[in-house]
C-alpha cells in the first residue's frame, strides 16, 4: 500500500514544495502558509494529496472555558478569511491546537465549542478537523465527554510521537488513536488525521529534543517506516504529518 505519511509545512519560503509533492505524491500535507499560487501549483502536482490548514492562534488566545459558543463564533470569524481564500485548494481545516483539558467539566466545555464551530464550518460548506490534542492527551476517561463535539465536526485531528523511536511506549503515545477509536460510540467516530508526528523527545522527559538528539537519518526513516506501516492497516485514518518543515532551517 502507498505511504500514509507527508509534512506539516509552517514556512515554504525557500522550499521546493511542489517539486517535493510532484514527486512524492504525500497522502496528507498540513500547513500554516496559505500561499494561494503555491498551494495551487502543489494541488495540481498532486491531486490526491488531502491539504490541511490551521489558523495559528497564541496558546494564550485559545479560550473556550468562559463562552465556548462566543469563542467557537470568533474563532470561525478569524479563520474564515483564509479559509475562503483556499477555498477548493485546502481540504479541511483545524481548530485550536493542543488545547489542554484535565476534568470533565473541561471536556464538556472544549466539546460545546467544537459543536458550534462544526456546525458553522459545515454551514460554510468547509471540512472541520476537531480537538488536534497533544500526544497523549487528554486522559482517557475525558474521551466519552468529548463525543458530542466530534459529532458535528468532520474529522478527529491527533498528534503522535514517541522517542528514542516511535514504537516506544506503543498505543500510549504512537497508535494511541486505536484506543480512542474503540472509546468513541459509532456516532461521533470520524476518520482520524494525524495532524503532527515523529520523534519528540518530550515523551522520555526530554523536552525540546527532537529526532536528530536520539537518532540518525537512517533511524529516523526505519521508525518512520513502522509507523506508517502501522497507520496503513487502519482505513480511517487519512495520514500522518511528520513535523515540521520550514524555510528557516
Amino acid at each position: 500500500m502507498k505511504s500514509k505519511l507527508g509534512l506539516y509545512f509552517i514556512n515554504m519560503g525557500g522550499i521546493d514544495s511542489v517539486g517535493y509533492c510532484a514527486r512524492a505524491q504525500p497522502r496528507i500535507a498540513v500547513s500554516m502558509d496559505h500561499n494561494l499560487d503555491q498551494w495551487r501549483a502543489i494541488k495540481s502536482a498532486s491531486p490526491n494529496t488531502f491539504v490541511i490548514g490551521r489558523c495559528y492562534v497564541e496558546d494564550s488566545q485559545q479560550q473556550f472555558q468562559d463562552d465556548p459558543e462566543g469563542r467557537a463564533e470568533s474563532f470561525f470569524s478569524r479563520m474564515r478569511p483564509d479559509a475562503e481564500k483556499m477555498r477548493g485548494v485546502y481540504d479541511a481545516w483545524m481548530s485550536y491546537n493542543e488545547t489542554v483539558i484535565s476534568s470533565p467539566d473541561e471536556a464538556r466545555l472544549l466539546s460545546r465549542f467544537h459543536v458550534r464551530w462544526g456546525d458553522l464550518m459545515r454551514a460554510a460548506g468547509l471540512v472541520s478537523c476537531a480537538y488536534s490534542f497533544a500526544t497523549g492527551n487528554p486522559d482517557l476517561s475525558l474521551w466519552q465527554y468529548l463525543a458530542e463535539g466530534l459529532r458535528h465536526c468532520d474529522i478527529l485531528s491527533l498528534h503522535e510521537y514517541g522517542s528514542p523511536t516511535m514504537d516506544k511506549d506503543q498505543s500510549w503515545f504512537c497508535l494511541r488513536y486505536r484506543r480512542i477509536w474503540d472509546l468513541l460510540p459509532s456516532a461521533s467516530r470520524r476518520q482520524i488525521a494525524i495532524t503532527e508526528c515523529g520523534i519528540d523527545g518530550g515523551t522520555s522527559g526530554r523536552v525540546n529534543d527532537g529526532w536528530r538528539k536520539f537518532t540518525s537519518d537512517a533511524g529516523y526513516l526505519t521508525t518512520l517506516h513502522w509507523y506508517d506501516l502501522e497507520i496503513q492497516r487502519d482505513a480511517y485514518v487519512i495520514g500522518a504529518a511528520i513535523f515540521t518543515v520550514n524555510g528557516w532551517g
